[in-house]
């Protein structure tokens, strides 16, 4: 586990997850799975989300 700023992780396991991106840099591996805990503006940026995810990621809220 890796700890983005602010609120944001990533784990990685086989899989990567990542938790509330919020003004994070970009990250060379995209998330498999994308979590997003509430919908608060930092924990819900789309501008962020779009740095770490592709369109095979899932995304939970």
């Amino acid at each position: 586990m890796s700890w983005l700023g602010h609120d944001s992780f990533r784990i990685k396991n086989g899989k990567t997850i990542i938790i509330d991106p919020f003004k994070i840099r970009a990250i060379s591996d995209k998330a498999d799975i994308l979590l997003i805990s509430h919908e608060h503006f930092d924990h819900l940026s789309l501008d962020d989300i779009k740095k770490v995810s592709s369109d095979k990621t899932t995304i939970v809220t």
